[in-house]
């Protein structure tokens, strides 16, 4: 059961982070092979910042259908 929520997780990370996902492997990508700490941060921080609120709200979800069971 674990391993379908974790499923369900990461398909829903996927689905609402692309644009940021793309945008940080866009920013890493055109620097390569110069990669140095935090060159990208603007991006990774909103791909983090979406990748957690997702999965805040899918725990929120399914908190709140539990609930009503």
């Amino acid at each position: 059961m674990k391993e379908k929520k974790t499923a369900s997780t990461l398909q829903r990370i996927l689905v609402n982070c692309g644009a940021q996902a793309k945008e940080y492997g866009s920013c890493v990508a055109a620097r390569i092979p110069e990669v140095e700490h935090d060159m990208c941060l603007k991006e990774f921080i909103a791909l983090k910042n979406c990748m957690q609120n997702t999965v805040l709200i899918s725990s929120q979800i399914r908190l709140h259908c539990i609930v009503q069971l």
